[in-house]
């Protein structure tokens, strides 16, 4: 279980395909979780698949997560389930199948 603060991450971005993934901004919260995608995947605007799919982030990248959520229920990276893992994307909070990453 890695944990890493803002302050450690404040320069991190990670480039997954056409993808950047950031640390948030400093006011929010204080560290976060970092995991490995297991597959390629979508970062979507919601938790569940009838959301708009921002992006994506391609296999073997780690990624900083925020927590997990309820939602759609979905089948991917070899499993089925409803949990979605928060990362932030442009700014904002957004959302990865929660069985595709690794943390």
């Amino acid at each position: 279980m890695l944990k890493r603060s803002v302050a450690a991450l404040a320069g991190l971005a990670i480039a997954a395909g056409s993808v950047l993934v950031t640390a948030p901004a400093a006011n929010a919260t204080p560290s976060c979780r970092v995991g490995v995608v297991k597959e390629t995947v979508k970062i979507r605007s919601g938790a569940g698949t009838n959301y708009t799919a921002l992006g994506q982030v391609s296999k073997g990248a780690e990624i900083c997560t925020w927590g997990t959520t309820s939602g759609g229920s979905y089948s991917a990276c070899g499993s089925s389930s409803s949990t979605w893992v928060i990362v932030h994307y442009s700014g904002r909070n957004a959302y990865i199948a929660r069985t595709c990453v690794s943390l």
